[in-house]
């Protein structure tokens, strides 16, 4: 955010240049003061709402796991925190709030939620649908998936930033399929609660 004047009547001219490795979101919105202020304070609010409700559902989760001692709520909390740390690293609030000035740590931590995205919900895929009991390939594809997520999560602090999100977001692809596809096979085998599980996912990625 920076000020611009400008005089009546007159063209005013604003040239950018952007440098960047990847993608890059660049919204650009002219405002009066009074009505600057007024568009964050309802953005913050909603913002505050939003993870507010992340974080409430990934504690939910984890006292669940702390209950009833299934492993699958621990990787459900846990997916919802990655998916949080996600969105706040693209909105750039880590970059406001904790790591200010530090652009590298910012660029490595979208690479960390992104495999998150990965190593989590293959293994609450592989707990859930009871994969290595029912369909060991699978489970066996999706384990390879989380394997390589950690590899992808360890390469995000050390190479380049471009080569790790591109291929952070092909493994993403590749476990997205590879899920819906056990979801769709284990709903085919009769196992009641995949049906639940497809809508689920089916609402969360619409």
């Amino acid at each position: 955010i920076f000020p611009v004047t400008t005089q009546d009547g007159a063209l005013t001219e604003l040239y950018f240049r952007i440098d960047t490795t990847s993608s890059v979101q660049l919204p650009i919105s002219i405002y009066s003061s009074t009505d600057l202020f007024e568009s964050k304070y309802i953005e913050g609010m909603g913002q505050a709402l939003f993870y507010g409700a992340m974080l409430i559902m990934s504690i939910y989760n984890f006292l669940l796991f702390l209950s009833l001692r299934d492993i699958s709520y621990f990787y459900c909390a846990m997916y919802i925190l990655s998916m949080a740390s996600l969105l706040a690293t693209i909105q750039g609030l880590t970059y406001m709030y904790l790591w200010p000035d530090n652009v590298t740590l910012n660029d490595a931590t979208l690479v960390l939620s992104l495999s998150g995205m990965i190593f989590f919900p293959a293994l609450f895929f592989r707990s859930v649908l009871s994969l290595n009991e029912t369909r060991p390939i699978l489970s066996r594809v999706l384990l390879v998936f989380a394997c390589l997520s950690i590899l992808t999560a360890a390469g995000g602090f050390f190479l380049p930033y471009r080569l790790m999100i591109i291929t952070t977001i092909l493994l993403v692809l590749g476990a997205i399929v590879t899920g819906f596809t056990a979801g769709i096979l284990r709903w085919l085998d009769g196992y009641h609660a995949a049906k639940y599980f497809n809508l689920a996912w089916i609402f969360m990625f619409s």
